[in-house]
């Protein structure tokens, strides 16, 4: 819904009028800082303002040292994921202006404590807040909920807006304009229901099954792109684009010089996403080395062009994919294109939100059962 864009647009905003004081924006991690990082800068290159020394400290938890809330104007971020008692330290200090920007239906911060939970310290500050504050119904509610998002195709966004914005986040229509020239489906399901998942040493879990269909799915998507993006710049017909189609094989990594400077750009618009650490490892471990692998978690605030999730589980307890808020974050990192992989006939009989996904994505013709075979790339 472009928070972080706000946020740029804010600051811009404020910096003028701060005297000799500055902001001091924070977020609970590291990815968090420097995507904001990004996007401030972007701005200030888009305007050729020269702001050097004026803003920003970017810190991953807010000050607790009061000479720094003596000269900063404080600014949170990504305040879901803040703990509560981190995001009360600007107040010990006497800060009077504090801005906070998140999602309730997104994940909130991680207490692994067990004492941690039964306490309720996985509650943010900015949930609290919002429980209370959110049904105030006057035109000075403290609430603001951004409604247009500028990220997702609208065929990746029309799901998690009905089920969880009660369809009210809405496409910026220059999103369609921007993403109309991309060959492939949007949005397409895969459907594994012969793998399998295990543990890992720590009792994490994977699924080497997942991870062959993406490592086959990912070579002919990144071949396919790189001939499309040749026959792009030759000017070509319809009729070479659409002989791509024929020309996905299993033998494809043959075909890929992984040095190729075209071929690593590809590979940097690619993420895979996962809920489990071993799944990541295992995923290192089979993909070519520029495409982005990590977990859903950690993922929260970033976003790709193209998002291709692995779901793991396959039977038994669906353990993360419980949680519907790691469920919304795992559906809205991608641009372009979102493709998914896992076991969902289990999934479906096992939890209320991802069998109503998994039915939403077979009434829309983005469902396919491959079984052993080879994905095949989702052609419009």
């Amino acid at each position: 819904t472009g928070k972080s864009k706000t946020i740029a647009g804010i600051v811009l905003k404020l910096l003028p009028k701060l005297g000799n004081k500055k902001i001091l924006l924070c977020a609970p991690s590291n990815n968090a800082c420097d995507e904001l990082t990004r996007r401030i800068l972007h701005q200030f290159d888009e305007l050729e303002e020269d702001y050097k020394g004026k803003v920003v400290r970017l810190a991953c938890q807010p000050p607790d040292d009061h000479r720094l809330c003596e000269h900063f104007l404080d600014f949170m971020v990504m305040a879901t994921q803040s703990l509560e008692a981190d995001s009360l330290l600007p107040f010990r200090f006497g800060c009077a202006k504090v801005i906070m920007v998140g999602d309730p239906q997104q994940l909130p911060p991680c207490v692994l404590s067990q004492a941690g939970k039964e306490y309720n310290l996985s509650q943010s500050l900015y949930l609290r807040l919002y429980s209370i504050l959110n049904d105030v119904e006057n035109i000075n509610s403290p609430v603001s909920m951004l409604r247009v998002q500028y990220r997702m195709h609208p065929e990746i966004c029309q799901w998690p807006s009905e089920f969880f914005y009660n369809n009210r986040l809405l496409t910026h229509p220059t999103i369609v304009t921007r993403l109309e020239e991309f060959p492939l489906k949007p949005l397409y399901f895969y459907n594994i229901a012969i793998s399998q998942h295990e543990q890992d040493s720590a009792s994490s879990s994977m699924n080497r099954t997942e991870t062959s269909h993406i490592r086959k799915f990912c070579t002919h998507l990144i071949l396919y792109l790189y001939n499309y993006e040749q026959l792009d710049q030759d000017d070509s017909t319809n009729s070479d684009t659409d002989s791509l189609s024929s020309s996905s094989s299993d033998d494809e990594s043959v075909f890929l010089n992984l040095s190729d400077p075209i071929i690593i750009q590809i590979q940097q618009r690619i993420a895979v996403i996962t809920p489990y650490r071993a799944q990541v490892r295992h995923l290192r471990s089979q993909l070519p080395n520029h495409i982005e692998i990590g977990t859903v978690d950690a993922f929260q605030g970033k976003e790709k062009d193209i998002v291709i999730i692995s779901c793991v589980r396959s039977g038994g307890s669906i353990g993360f994919l419980e949680d519907s808020r790691r469920l919304n974050v795992m559906l809205t990192r991608s641009k372009y294109a979102m493709y998914l992989f896992g076991n969902f006939t289990k999934l479906s009989e096992q939890n209320r939100e991802w069998n109503a996904l998994i039915q939403n994505a077979r009434g829309r013709n983005l469902f396919e059962n491959i079984g052993f075979l080879a994905p095949k790339l989702p052609f419009k």
